[in-house]
C-alpha cells in the first residue's frame, strides 16, 4: 500500500460492518473499478482483522469519488443528523425565520418520505421555543 492510500485505508477501517451492507444495497456503480473498491471496504468492514491492501494501480480519483459517495450515503442514513434537521426546522416553522432554501429541502424532504417513518408522539405542553 502506498502512502498516498494511507487515509483512504484509515477511511475502510472506520466503516462498521452495517453501514457496509447499508452501502452495497445503495450501490449503483457501473464502473468495475468503483465496485471493486466497494467491495474491498465491505471485505475490510466483515473483517477487521484482515487487513485488505487497496491497488494503488487505480486512479485516485475513483477512491476519492468511492469515499465521497460511502460518506454521502452513510449521512443521508444517519438518524441523529436527520433528527436535529426536523428539530431545527420545527423551530423555524414556530419562529416563522424558515429560509426559501431550507423549505425547499424540507417540503423535498417531505414529498419523498413515506408517512409511517416518523410516528412517534411528542410531548410539547412544556417544551419553550427559544
Amino acid at each position: 500500500m502506498k502512502g498516498k492510500l494511507l487515509k483512504f485505508n484509515e477511511f475502510a477501517s472506520s466503516i462498521l460492518p452495517l453501514e457496509a451492507d447499508f452501502l452495497i444495497y445503495f450501490q449503483h456503480f457501473e464502473d468495475p473499478s468503483k465496485q471493486q473498491i466497494l467491495e474491498n471496504i465491505v471485505t475490510q468492514a466483515k473483517n477487521p482483522e484482515h487487513k485488505i491492501i487497496f491497488d494503488s494501480s487505480i486512479d485516485k480519483r475513483k477512491y476519492s469519488y468511492v469515499k465521497a459517495w460511502c460518506v454521502d450515503v452513510l449521512r443521508e442514513l444517519d438518524v441523529d443528523v436527520n433528527l436535529e434537521k426536523l428539530l431545527n426546522w420545527e423551530k423555524e416553522i414556530l419562529t416563522d425565520h424558515l429560509s426559501a432554501k431550507e423549505d425547499r429541502a424540507f417540503l423535498k424532504l417531505l414529498h419523498k418520505t413515506n408517512p409511517l417513518r416518523f410516528q412517534f408522539p411528542k410531548n410539547i405542553r412544556n417544551q419553550q421555543i427559544l
